[in-house]
């Protein structure tokens, strides 16, 4: 299992703008369901979601979806609905992102500027150049899974990769935060790839070919337009952590060679004292941090790659491939040639 990730939030009162949900209800209120006892179970008034831009508790999005799966009886609601072609979204996001050239763009706009819509889902950009996958999580009430909400993302994000390319995209893997329901079948069916459940984040994992895609709806004016739009509403969102800074920064240099704690501090536009309190304040320090990021970083790229240990130890910092294997072992209890046997036989 791939990592590495912070500990989920429990600010499941942040808000969030409901584009899906409020297209969510208007499929139901054509089908003759009750909608507005529906809206009610969730804790939401009909006139919050009449406004232009809605913003509502995040929460209640989350408690929306699983009502809505129990009033259809439909197990997989969240799944098929996300499988449905939906009219344009008016939100600059929804252009923005339709307007890019190839799959990959698609995939560094939607995890750069998905935080227009609001709090509620965290996306982690670094996972395309790590893994090729676009990965977010999404942060549910602790008293429910959230599965309706986790599938229909999946499935959304998935569904309109499909749409813009032209192309029956098969992934190479999903991973679901949300634990597996009693039959997978079906969403076997509609994912048309291995799925993991129980993950510490969602994502769909593309093969290199997929990523380079070119789109349908590709509209380089378009994009070039709404670009600043969605940069100044990113603005404006609340900024994430210095540690979560760091986590990606490193992740995204560690190509070249391991980041020192002196370089990521200029990186950054601190001397290293203000560097250390900075971190110290959100209850962490660099060397943990760096530590944590090579070990996970270590097991990914051993059981999800075909590098050789050679390349992986010098990514990862060391001098060479039997210092690497020492560190592994003591690690995870094994060397990373049985480990990668392992996941091989397994997959």
């Amino acid at each position: 299992m791939a990592g590495p990730f912070p500990p989920p939030s429990r600010q499941t009162d942040l808000l969030h703008n409901p584009v899906r949900a409020k297209q969510m209800i208007e499929h139901l209120r054509r089908q003759g369901h009750p909608v507005v006892w529906l809206l009610r179970k969730a804790g939401l008034c009909p006139k919050e979601l009449e406004q232009d831009t809605p913003s509502v508790p995040f929460r209640m999005v989350v408690t929306l979806w699983e009502e809505a799966a129990r009033l259809t009886g439909d197990d997989f609601f969240g799944l098929h609905f996300g499988t449905m072609e939906k009219p344009s979204v008016a939100t600059p996001l929804f252009y923005f992102v339709r307007s890019a050239e190839t799959v990959l763009q698609l995939s560094e706009m939607l995890t750069r500027f998905g935080q227009v819509l609001g709090a509620g889902v965290e996306y982690y950009p670094e996972r395309l150049e790590t893994h090729g996958e676009l990965a977010w999580r999404i942060h549910v009430p602790p008293e429910t899974t959230g599965r309706q909400t986790v599938e229909h993302s999946v499935a959304d994000i998935l569904t309109g990769l499909r749409v813009a390319s032209g192309q029956r995209i098969h992934p190479r893997k999903v991973l679901l935060q949300s634990p597996s329901p009693r039959k997978t079948s079906e969403l076997q069916r509609v994912l048309g790839c291995p799925i993991e459940f129980n993950a510490p984040h969602n994502a769909i994992r593309l093969r290199p070919s997929t990523l380079d895609l070119p789109l349908l709806t590709a509209d380089p004016h378009l994009k070039a337009l709404m670009a600043g739009h969605c940069e100044a509403i990113l603005s404006k969102t609340q900024a994430i952590s210095l540690s979560r800074q760091v986590e990606i920064h490193v992740l995204k240099h560690s190509g070249v060679c391991w980041p020192r704690q002196v370089d990521v501090a200029r990186h950054f536009g601190m001397s290293c004292r203000s560097f250390v309190r900075r971190l110290s304040d959100e209850g962490t320090r660099f060397r943990e941090l760096s530590a944590k990021l090579r070990e996970d970083l270590a097991l990914s790229l051993v059981r999800e790659t075909d590098q050789q240990m050679a390349q992986i130890a010098g990514r990862l910092g060391y001098s060479d491939s039997s210092a690497f294997s020492a560190a592994f072992r003591r690690w995870h209890g094994q060397s990373p040639r049985q480990m990668r046997a392992i996941a091989r036989k397994s997959a």
